[in-house]
């Protein structure tokens, strides 16, 4: 029973604790006491966050951005919107479709060749000879591509296919020069590179007509050795003779049949190959940036200033909670250690708690 009342006191002290803490209202207010207290400091701390950041952003150089966009090529697939929505892409691509044009300019083949190519630019009036190891500082293939893939931005628009290439440098004319090698590789990739169907069957044609030429050349020239060694082979009747010479005109015939197949067959598909090659279709040519693409400096000052406060009135919140908090806690120890002595000693608790609550003189 003393146990049961025991801990009724104990809880009824607890939530006497609860409601003198102070509401949401209450530790706004103060929050906004302790900002206004610390007014001055807090305005030197943004400011000077500000003054590091107006430093550090006005000693970086200019960025000028060139773009080009590529018109989309080959047969479009008309439920790809469809399957996208769906879940269920198409996993392959016309070969000769633009939709492979973004993953060969991405791809370490046309980098390789953006990198070692030296450009010609004009700065401030003077012409400059630039690779990029040189403006990227290094040496090291696999940071050269990272840092090309970082001023290179390559996009596909999901409804019309569009392809644009972006290049970002700290001269307008480089970044125009680059834009411009990447379209050129993907040409030369296209056109020398790049092998269709039609391509493939023309390669093999081509290897099928020219034994098929030879094996019609040589029975030409073994009629004509044979007609030699028997020159009476019109008007004989030698049925060996006549029999060999059937032969041979059949075969002729049949490699010539064969031969002038062949030789369509190889004509169209060189049509089909010069056909199904992918034509790059350019909207807008890589052009000379003659506004800088970045760094915005004053956004960038006041969104750090905009920041700095942030975090400021939120570690003073954070402190205010935690003292509250600590507070609390100390008040419901102190509660506690008070029913203890009141429990184990009596008198010496009522002595304690009589100074405690006399008035401070």
């Amino acid at each position: 029973m003393s146990r049961r009342l025991e801990l009724t006191g104990q809880a009824e002290r607890t939530e006497a604790y609860e409601t003198e803490l102070p509401g949401f209202g209450e530790q706004l207010i103060n929050l906004f006491r302790r900002v206004f207290k610390a007014r001055r400091w807090i305005v030197g701390a943004v400011v000077a966050v500000m003054a590091v950041t107006a430093i550090v952003v006005y000693l970086m150089p200019n960025h000028y951005r060139s773009t080009a966009t590529i018109l989309p090529a080959g047969k479009a697939d008309q439920l790809a919107e469809l399957k996208n929505l769906a879940g269920l892409g198409s996993t392959s691509a016309d070969d000769n479709s633009s939709e492979l044009f973004p993953v060969i300019l991405a791809s370490r083949l046309v980098r390789n060749a953006v990198l070692e190519t030296e450009y010609r630019i004009v700065d401030d009036g003077a012409e400059k000879r630039i690779n990029l190891p040189e403006y990227f500082g290094s040496t090291i293939p696999d940071r050269l591509h990272r840092k090309l893939a970082d001023i290179s931005t390559i996009t596909t628009d999901p409804k019309t296919r569009v392809i644009t290439i972006a290049v970002e440098t700290e001269y307008p004319t480089l970044s125009q020069a680059i834009v411009a090698e990447y379209l050129r590789q993907l040409e030369d990739y296209n056109l020398n590179k790049r092998r269709s169907q039609a391509q493939s069957s023309a390669a093999y044609l081509s290897v099928q007509v020219d034994q098929c030429r030879a094996a019609l050349t040589e029975l030409e020239d073994d009629l004509q050795a044979f007609q030699e060694v028997n020159r009476n082979w019109a008007a004989t009747s030698d049925p060996e003779i006549t029999t060999t010479l059937a032969r041979f005109r059949r075969e002729i015939e049949l490699k010539t049949q064969a031969y002038l197949f062949l030789s369509q067959q190889l004509e169209a598909s060189h049509l089909d190959e010069q056909k199904d090659t992918p034509v790059i279709r350019l909207l807008d040519e890589p052009s000379v940036p003659m506004d800088k693409s970045g760094p915005f400096r004053k956004s960038a000052i006041a969104i750090s200033g905009l920041i700095a406060l942030a975090f400021i009135l939120l570690g003073i919140l954070i402190y205010d909670v935690t003292i509250s908090r600590m507070g609390r806690a100390e008040a419901l120890l102190l509660s506690k250690c008070r029913d203890e002595l009141k429990q184990g000693y009596p008198r010496t608790a009522r002595i304690i708690l009589r100074r405690e609550d006399e008035p401070v003189g």
